[in-house]
């Protein structure tokens, strides 16, 4: 499991470790004990995927640090969004089929951004 990428990913949630243990449904001690490289259920894993707003995956795999910081940055409006829904504040869909290069040169993640920042 990639353990940098998890702190990462919980860094740009914009939740703390306890907070991302309590929606996962696991122990801030598992949470821990994973951080420190410790071997996880898959479910526990899947859990942890699901409340930072990426694939399994993801968890594992290694690629470039752009890629890295564009999936911080879909978990994180994913994690705004789900934020958003849970207080009935809005609800919105998106799905975009482009690939990394696609969406960089769209200029849509720097609007999504923004849109949320106002918000």
């Amino acid at each position: 499991m990639n353990i940098q990428r998890i702190n990462n990913l919980i860094a740009s949630s914009g939740m703390g470790k306890s907070q991302v243990a309590e929606r996962s449904g696991v122990s801030r001690t598992t949470l821990d004990n994973i951080l420190a490289g410790q071997d996880a259920k898959i479910s526990t894993v899947e859990a942890l995927a699901r409340v930072l707003g990426v694939r399994v995956g993801y968890l594992f795999d290694e690629s470039s640090a752009a890629s890295e910081e564009m999936l911080a940055e879909l978990a994180s409006l994913r994690r705004q969004l789900a934020d958003l829904r849970e207080r009935k504040a809005a609800r919105v869909t998106v799905e975009l089929d482009l690939d990394e290069g696609e969406l960089a040169a769209s200029g849509l993640k720097k609007k999504i951004v923004a849109r949320l920042k106002e918000q």
